[in-house]
Parts: structure tokens; sequence; C-alpha cells
């Protein structure tokens, strides 16, 4: 260990100890000395140097330099759930499963870049997905924002995202749709009530799950999504069409207006689908590419249906609840019939006066190119006869 010269501070291991400690002078002459948290003396040596560059730019606090990542991720765990966000549920099992464990017991000023590097090395190893961990950085990625903000840090690490795969491109055609729809049928009336409305509407399985008798109102033929009950905390009245009416109709005949909607025997709320949506599916004899059709799947499909039938996107985003483009355009997947018929389209217009020529490749041409060159042509590279290619104007 090489020797250190007066207020350059120090980096010293204690008797029986595994991990390294630092050791230096803040400005007003306080003696800082602290565990680093980690065993890697370089590491030891660069938090020293960013502690003490902290320290002359008036930055370093010894009270928040104690502060353990638990306690910024709990912090905001105990924010969302009191703002209601609909996916503390998910944020508490990332953080219990996944994440306490890996960082829990860090010092949050000890963190860096590459323990999250090591974060998603194991993870991956563990068979998660990039998807799923980059939700897991996310919900890290704002807990340390959170406590820099509120000055419980001085500065959080970068924490870089994976790359991950494209967004799913599953629809459901016409006929698909209708052998679906009678598969659901046969599970119960509540099934296909749900796949007809988050078919029309290309609604969130939560907001379909959650409609209760008052939310409808049948002579103005409209469906009133409460401001709060949906995930971005928008209302929205959308009008009912035929089917989904009469399907409604059938599912609130009894109920009162604090009643579900969408009840099973019993009325009993509708909790989980995914048993009778999975029957569904195989019942329906979908092609290969759609046996894991998922109900969020048919967000997309109505999405698709309505720009490709000329709804603007405007309109449908009220429709279906998206707040900004960007996401919206994950749920809008271009066909091969679309591409097609703006094809068509374009050639029936613009282009259809357009002189058009015919590079036909006569076949008894071709049969001459590719024979090899006469012996009496003498040397060089063979040439291709005349009328090997014909430019005709188009008949």
């Amino acid at each position: 260990m090489p020797n250190r010269h007066r207020g350059e501070g120090s980096v010293y291991r204690q008797k029986d100890s595994r991990n390294w400690r630092i050791q230096f002078v803040c400005a007003n002459g306080r003696t800082v000395n602290q565990t680093t948290g980690t065993d890697d003396y370089r590491r030891a040596r660069d938090i020293l140097r960013d502690r003490m560059a902290e320290a002359r730019l008036g930055l370093f606090d010894p009270e928040t330099s104690k502060v353990l990542v638990r306690a910024i991720c709990e912090s905001k765990l105990v924010r969302d759930r009191a703002n209601g966000r609909k996916a503390v549920a998910d944020e508490e099992s990332r953080w219990k499963l996944h994440l306490e464990p890996a960082f829990g017991d860090i010092k949050a000023m000890a963190l860096s870049t590459r323990d999250f590097d090591r974060y998603v090395a194991v993870r991956q190893s563990e068979g998660a997905g990039n998807g799923s961990i980059n939700r897991e950085l996310a919900f890290m990625r704002a807990a340390l924002a959170r406590a820099v903000k509120d000055r419980s840090l001085m500065f959080a690490p970068h924490v870089e995202m994976l790359e991950e795969p494209p967004a799913r491109d599953k629809l459901l055609t016409g006929e698909q749709a209708e052998r679906m729809a009678r598969a659901c049928d046969k599970e119960g009336l509540w099934l296909r009530t749900m796949y007809e409305v988050a078919r029309a509407y290309g609604w969130r399985l939560g907001e379909v799950i959650a409609m209760k008798v008052g939310q409808l109102d049948f002579v103005a033929g409209v469906i009133r999504l409460k401001i709060g009950s949906t995930k971005n905390k928008e209302g929205r009245d959308v009008p009912m069409t035929p089917l989904v009416r009469g399907l409604l109709l059938a599912c609130c005949t009894g109920k009162g207006s604090e009643d579900f909607v969408l009840t099973r025997e019993r009325n009993r709320p509708v909790r989980n689908h995914y048993k009778a949506w999975r029957k569904a599916v195989k019942a329906a004899g979908l092609p290969e590419d759609l046996s894991d059709l998922r109900f969020h799947d048919l967000r997309r499909t109505a999405i698709t249906n309505y720009v490709e039938g000329g709804t603007p996107e405007k309109v449908v985003m009220q429709i279906s609840g998206h707040r900004t483009r960007s996401t919206f355009e994950r749920y809008h997947i271009v066909s091969p019939v679309a591409v097609r018929a703006a094809v068509d389209r374009l050639a029936a217009g613009p282009f259809a006066s357009v002189p058009c020529f015919d590079f036909r490749v006569s076949i008894e041409g071709a049969k001459n190119a590719a024979r090899p060159a006469d012996a009496d042509s003498g040397p060089g590279p063979a040439r291709h006869p005349q009328g090997t290619h014909s430019v005709l104007p188009a008949a």
C-alpha cells in the first residue's frame, strides 16, 4: 500500500474487518471516519477521492453519507402509497424479491454504476428478461432521484437501462376475432363482455373489471369512467356499441349501482381471468403465432382497427385513454394489409397517369446470355446478344 501525505486522507482496514474504511478532515476541521462498504481497495480509494472532493465543494454531509439504500427506497414506497399509485404493489414486489437483497444494506453514497452493472449480470443469469430488469432499475433510479431532490442524498449514480425487445405485435383479424368471441361466450357472460368491451375500446384490464353499474347510462348509451379510476387518472365518457350495450345490460340485471358489472356465479367480482382466458384462446383454435394471445393484445387490436379505419388519432387516444403519443404509437401496429391498401390507393391516384415501362427479360435472351461465348468470338469476356433486354412502353 503506497504512503500517503498529510491532507490526502487515508484508507485502512480494521482488524478482523472485511471492508475498507476511509478517514479525512473536512474544511471545518471535523474528522470523518466511515466504512466504504467494499473490500476492493481501488474502489475504496475512489470513494475517498470523491468524498474529499465533495467536502471541498461543501457538498459532503456526514449525516447523509450514513443513509442506506433501504431507507431511500422504503421512503419512496410510502410516498407512492400516499399518492395512490396503482403500480405500488408491483414496486413493493420488485423491491422485496430482488432489489432489497442486492442493495438494501449498502450506503446510498457508496452506490456506483458498477453496482448496477453487477446486479444486471446476476438477474440475467437468473433468466430475467431485459424488460423486467428495466422496471427494477427504473424504480431504483426514481428512488435515488427523489432522495437527491429532498437532500437525503448529495448525488445519485448513473443507472443505464437495457435494450428491450420490440413491442408485441399480436393482432386479431376479423375472422379470428369472431372465433375468439364464440370461445369466450362458452366460458361465461362475464368473459364475453370483458372481451367485447376491450375489443371495442382498447381499454386496460383494470379499467374493464373495475366497472360498476352506476357508471353505465343505458338511456344515453354511455359508459363513464370516473376521474381517478383509470391509470392516467383522467375520466372518459364513451358511447356504447349495440353489441356492448346488450351484453352490459345482461350483466347488470338485478344489480345495484355499487355492484360490479362483471361477476361470476353468486355475484362474485372477477379478480382473476387468466384460467378462463387461456381456455378460450385454446378453444378458439388460433394460429400458432397467436397461441400466447394476452388480454392486453385486444388494446393493440382495437387501436389498430380504429386508425386503419380512418379515425383521427386524437380521437382514438381519447377513447383508449392514452395520454402521450409515444406510448400510443407502440400500440398502433401497421399491418401488411394496410400497407398494401395504401400503395394501391397511391397507384390508383396521382401515379395512375405516369407512363410505365416493361423491363421484361425475354426467356430466349436470358438463355443466350447464359451461354459461353462462341469459339470465333476471340478472347475476352462473352458479349450479351442483342435483344436480351427489352424496354417497351406498357400496353
